[in-house]
């Protein structure tokens, strides 16, 4: 490599140095809904960019990826300056007007950044490099029509064989007593379901399996996969506090307040932001749930994964096994319909009848429901337990013995509290409401004694 210590004086370069602690990545991630892993490397691929920028006589252009981090950094001019300093040539950032000659000058200069990359750094990261976002490395055709219009056209197809069904099936239903044709109904309903499920599970698998195990999918943070088995950032935060009291640095009262360790240093609590909400006095726990579940830290795993799931929700391996179950579950349920017209022409008793199909319909509801986010929360996790959390990988990463283990994890000090604030959050999603629905009321029913929080007697 030419110009070696430059080199490693851009790699040491802390470009979040001057954004506030993590700022800069915390931004960068969050307008792009970028995995933290991602973010990390986007940077890096971003300083060997400006590398070659600073050492070429020549043209060099970014991929879309890396000129992501470099618009963003342009916006820090004080870290900018300082990098641009340190590289020895003011770098400018100049945007095409897309005419012929623009174009062509692109281009050349695109391939000939290839070359002098390769020659440096080896192979161009195909996700950084070639691909134009984030998801692209995933190579999942979008859906051509969404969901929504699918079912439209199921429910008026349905209504369109509706009558026809009822001539054709009239007959046949009527010869079937109250009492069998509930039974067996209830049977193939229940048996459906374990089919599908079945189903779905074979068809996930062969999604998570059939990716490029290069992928950004592999790369996710313990923390991201608790967040996304969970759907909530709380769990995130009560594994990032349980850590925090295994260190020392922080611990819980008598009081049930959590209170910083006095021989915590300067460069300790800035390197925790969770730290700057806990004083030495003390402060109760849904109390600085409220404070800390909005920071970027927290609030960028939540938008990260989030757009992961959206994306396989739009995906159209996803949309054809969605489309499966809700059409099958859905022509079950019209045979009952089809039965609770027949009762309804002849006069007979439909209560129960009128009473198994609105089961159905909420079991079939939560079902789907539930397949939404099977890929995510449950076949993506159960392939990190299983196939890529290893033991050297757990020794690597404390998060991860809570990803895996979760409840067994937490102190016998902070259990009480976490049982205090899961009770008080169950009936709320995402648990972001936490700091306005109990962080008031943690005072009176956990200080005083305790008896509602799950410790004491």
């Amino acid at each position: 490599m030419q110009q070696p210590e430059l080199w490693k004086k851009i790699e040491k370069f802390d470009i979040n140095a001057t954004s506030n602690g993590n700022g800069f990545s915390l931004k960068l991630a969050r307008e792009n809904n970028w995995p933290y892993e991602f973010t990390k490397e986007a940077i890096v691929e971003y300083k060997k960019f400006m590398f070659l920028a600073a050492t070429c006589n020549f043209m060099v252009s970014p991929s879309r990826i890396v000129d992501q981090v470099w618009h963003l950094h342009l916006t820090y001019s004080r870290s900018y300056n300082d990098f641009c300093e340190l590289l020895g040539k003011k770098i400018e950032h100049v945007p095409s007007n897309f005419s012929d000659s623009d174009i062509k000058t692109f281009r050349s200069a695109k391939e000939k950044t290839k070359t002098e990359y390769e020659k440096v750094f080896g192979n161009q990261p195909v996700a950084y490099w070639i691909k134009n976002d984030l998801f692209d490395q995933l190579n999942l055709e979008k859906a051509k029509y969404k969901f929504r219009s699918k079912l439209v056209f199921l429910l008026l197809l349905l209504i369109v064989l509706y009558y026809p069904l009822y001539l054709i099936t009239r007959s046949f239903i009527i010869t079937v007593d109250s009492f069998t044709f509930l039974g067996v109904d209830v049977l193939i309903f229940i048996a459906t379901l374990i089919i599908l499920h079945n189903y779905n599970v074979r068809k996930t698998q062969s999604i998570i399996l059939g990716l490029d195990k290069n992928c950004f999918l592999f790369k996710l943070t313990p923390l991201e996969l608790i967040y996304l088995k969970s759907k909530k950032l709380i769990p995130v935060i009560h594994a990032v506090i349980n850590n925090l009291i295994l260190k020392q640095k922080i611990y819980v009262k008598e009081d049930f307040k959590i209170a910083r360790s006095i021989n915590l240093t300067p460069t300790e609590i800035s390197n925790e932001p969770v730290l700057e909400y806990i004083s030495n006095e003390g402060i109760f726990y849904p109390e600085l749930l409220s404070k800390v579940i909005h920071r970027s830290n927290y609030m960028n795993i939540k938008t990260a994964m989030d757009s992961l799931e959206k994306y396989f929700e739009k995906s159209k391996v996803f949309s054809k096994v969605l489309i499966v179950n809700v059409s099958i579950l859905s022509f079950i349920i019209l045979f009952n319909f089809l039965r609770l017209t027949n009762g309804i022409m002849r006069e007979k008793q439909i209560g129960f009848l009128f009473f198994i199909i609105l089961v159905m319909i909420i079991i079939s509801s939560a079902f789907i429901y539930f397949l939404y986010s099977m890929i995510s929360r449950q076949t993506l996790t159960n392939y990190y337990k299983h196939t890529l959390i290893t033991n050297s990988k757990r020794k690597e990463n404390w998060a991860w013995e809570y990803f895996i283990f979760r409840e067994s994890m937490y102190t016998a000090s902070f259990l009480p509290l976490v049982n205090y604030v899961e009770n008080k959050n169950s009936g709320s999603s995402g648990g972001s409401s936490c700091g306005s629905s109990c962080g008031s009321s943690c005072g009176s029913s956990c200080g005083g004694g305790c008896g509602g929080c799950g410790g004491g007697d």
